[in-house]
């Protein structure tokens, strides 16, 4: 990998795959980052990781729990939905700013619509309800409404946005290799321009389509940028991501964007 200049930005660009051969290896059926704080956090073992190859559409993470095992919430905030949630079963949704938590598959309920509840607060028993092949836990994350790794998520007592040293790009739905993708940085006059380096194809994995952008230290936490999604290079938008921010150190920040 070398740096090349952005505008006003300087990169170091790579594209990979969600997780190298050895990665695969060592963390089983896992894709993402390292759920060993969740692990300890909820107990049980991962079965499903976020992005799991086998299953790109799963964008949560599983934990095998004996039903009834309290679950604890990994981060405040205010309970939006305590019912069923369609193919999750029994879930309960919990909201902080543009953070949402679903914690799903549940057996009961410890929480009520519109309580306002604090990290480790129990928010129901795991369970089996739904779509569902044993007994378990799916946690998923979301922001504005798009699904990141719960591992770049702020929680389990620490309040910060989620921080690293590079940005990982998702193309979820039909992605194709011939998908042309473009990072943009907005101007202090509201416009947006090009980042120069940060466009061209992604890498499939799994029918995602994915990219890595590694970060310079000089860049940590600038933006904001978007990500657009092109049916190739030239032709018609197809997808567009939110407003996001270079993390400033730590973990990775997943932008993900959906492809019709």
């Amino acid at each position: 990998m070398r740096r090349k200049p952005g505008i006003a930005i300087c990169l170091v660009i790579a594209v990979t795959l969600l997780v190298s051969p050895a990665e695969a290896q060592a963390g089983g059926r896992h894709s993402g980052l390292d759920p060993t704080p969740l692990v300890e956090w909820f107990g049980g073992r991962v079965t499903s990781g976020f992005r799991d190859p086998a299953r790109p559409y799963h964008v949560g993470v599983d934990f095998s729990l004996v039903t009834g095992t309290p679950i604890p919430a990994t981060w405040e905030g205010t309970v939006t939905h305590v019912g069923w949630y369609g193919d999750f079963g029994n879930t309960v949704v919990v909201q902080n700013g543009d953070w949402q938590m679903r914690y799903c598959h549940l057996s009961r309920f410890a929480v009520d619509v519109g309580q306002q509840i604090q990290t480790g607060t129990v928010v129901g028993l795991s369970g089996n309800t739904g779509v569902s092949t044993g007994p378990h836990l799916h946690y998923e994350v979301r922001r504005h409404g798009v699904a990141v790794d719960p591992m770049t998520a702020p929680g389990l007592g620490n309040s910060s946005q989620p921080v690293g040293n590079y940005i990982e790009l998702h193309a979820m739905g039909h992605a194709r290799p011939d998908l042309w993708t473009v990072v943009q940085w907005q101007h202090p006059d509201g416009s947006w321009r090009d980042v120069a380096g940060w466009q061209g194809n992604l890498e499939l994995a799994g029918g995602i389509g994915v990219g890595r952008w590694w970060v310079a230290e000089d860049d940590l936490g600038k933006g904001p940028f978007r990500w657009l999604v092109y049916q190739s290079k030239g032709s018609r938008l197809l997808a567009q991501s939110g407003p996001f921010y270079l993390p400033s150190g730590g973990r990775a920040v997943i932008v993900a964007a959906w492809v019709p």
